[in-house]
């Protein structure tokens, strides 16, 4: 999967900005059994989810990073469900609002 990636973008087929593309094949790649990536059981161990994420580079013209989780254990079958983090502004307000409510 990676290899492929690499050489689809390298070739123009796979374009840097696509990020719908390039989720879905990392989905693909994270849900590769054979390449020892998810495990299923395998080795004693389990996948316990994955994770996507999408950042875009400094002069995507404004466009926002987009996170994707399986939170479940079993990453073959699950879907990705998108998580939106809060603004930093944001994020440091409610930690100052949690915290003030536990003193």
């Amino acid at each position: 999967h990676l290899q492929a990636m690499s050489r689809d973008a390298a070739s123009g087929k796979l374009a840097s900005g696509d990020a719908a593309e390039w989720l879905r094949r990392m989905a693909g790649t994270l849900r590769d059994e054979d390449s020892g990536i998810c495990f299923r059981g395998l080795h004693g161990f389990c996948s316990t989810g994955s994770q996507l994420s999408w950042i875009p580079s400094g002069g995507s013209g404004g466009a926002r990073s987009q996170h994707f989780f399986t939170a479940a254990s079993d990453p073959l079958v699950a879907g990705y469900k998108r998580f939106v983090f809060p603004a930093r502004e944001q994020a440091g307000e409610q930690a100052g609002e949690q915290a003030g409510e536990q003193a």
